[in-house]
């Protein structure tokens, strides 16, 4: 099955299109292409990413600790300072929107 795998490389989007969908996601939905974009950029697994809370975040040091990593362990993913900066807003306009 490994062999089955690498040899299907193809398969899987180049940077380019990557891009391309990030901006289709962003005129769709804010909320999807920012998990779009922490994926991309850290390579998170989406289980991984859903587990992440508000506290998990680290702006500071452009971090988020995944603490439901692969293997039940714990992992720092660094994002730069863009995505940060999105996953903050992101986090203060719904943590606002539950208290007014």
């Amino acid at each position: 099955m490994g062999a089955e795998i690498r040899a299907n490389l193809t398969d899987y989007l180049e940077a380019d299109d990557v891009h391309i969908t990030l901006a289709a996601a962003h005129r769709c939905s804010i909320r999807d292409h920012l998990l779009l974009c922490v994926l991309w950029e850290s390579g998170t697994r989406i289980s991984e990413l859903l587990h992440d809370t508000p506290t998990s975040i680290e702006p500071q040091t452009r971090v988020i600790n995944d603490t439901k990593a692969k293997g039940g362990k714990q992992r720092r993913v660094d994002l730069n300072a863009e995505t940060i900066a999105m996953v903050c807003d992101d986090v203060a306009a719904a943590v606002q929107a539950l208290f007014c």
